[in-house]
């Protein structure tokens, strides 16, 4: 997922309207289409789970394999402890009913294969989360990018909805610096929690069997999916604010709504930390 400038000419087009005051403000509102778009590409970029770090190739990707293998060999004598444990239950007096045997049984075989593929299994719903967020984007955008060309659109006429346009693309400005460098700092946090997950894949699959410590496996299987998710909701949430703005930018709608329109991608970014 990538973020990059090349829509912005489309939505400049309207620039030199501004009259007068276009000669001046122009070239500062070309300047600050950049340096949003640049910021988005820092945003979109880090919603990208980097997993070619788990490749088999990749000397990272060695390791990280070597060390999900032993755990995996501790996991697999867990099983082997779970195992004794199920079957044994009632005779050593450990109060295991019959029920929760017939019960125990099937996900233990189940937890046992799905071990066995749990470096693969984190590492595919990691890659569709990818897929989907490069989607979104596609939807969203035009050319599979994110710009601030939709902030643009149908809002630049006279000088002073040029100025108005400046002052809002400011403000969006600095609400992006700050949410790209929480941002950054969060999604590269995030990268080293996937990581961790995978690792403990086969610990969390035995957490799975028994009732007691199911809420240690769904702890693990919901922050996988919560972290591998929170990039496909980042690009929705600026994907569809840029492009909610662009749609009702180009209509005839009330200044009220232009002006709530305009303030989609900025009310999207202050949501961002909502998605941690």
């Amino acid at each position: 997922i990538t973020a990059t400038t090349g829509d912005i000419n489309q939505g400049n087009e309207g620039c030199t309207a501004g009259g007068p005051l276009g000669f001046v403000f122009c070239p500062i509102k070309n300047l600050l289409d950049e340096a949003n778009n640049k910021v988005l590409e820092l945003i979109a970029d880090g919603t990208v789970i980097h997993t070619e770090v788990f490749a088999p190739s990749n000397k990272s990707g060695v390791a990280l394999r070597d060390t999900w293998g032993k755990i995996l060999i501790i996991a697999n004598s867990l099983f082997a402890l779970i195992f004794i444990v199920i079957v044994f239950g009632n005779t050593l007096s450990l109060g295991i009913d019959s029920y929760t045997i017939k019960k125990a049984l099937p996900r233990l075989v189940a937890a046992v294969v799905l071990a066995q593929f749990s470096y693969f299994i984190a590492g595919a719903i990691m890659e569709l989360a990818n897929l989907v967020g490069q989607g979104i984007l596609t939807l969203f955008s035009q050319g599979g990018t994110l710009s601030v060309a939709a902030l643009n659109k149908g809002s630049i006429g006279s000088g002073s909805q040029l100025v108005a346009n400046i002052l809002l693309e400011i403000l969006f400005l600095l609400i992006s610096l700050i949410a790209a460098l929480v941002g950054i700092l969060v999604l590269a946090l995030r990268q080293i929690i996937l990581i961790g997950l995978i690792i403990t894949g086969p610990i969390a699959f035995a957490a799975w069997v028994l009732p007691g410590t199911q809420k240690a496996f769904k702890l693990w299987w919901s922050n996988l999916l919560k972290l591998s998710l929170m990039g496909p909701m980042i690009v929705g949430l600026i994907g569809g604010s840029l492009f909610l703005k662009g749609v009702v930018g180009t209509t005839k709608e009330s200044l009220l709504v232009q002006f709530a329109a305009a303030a989609l991608p900025i009310i999207a970014l202050l949501y961002l930390p909502k998605t941690f």
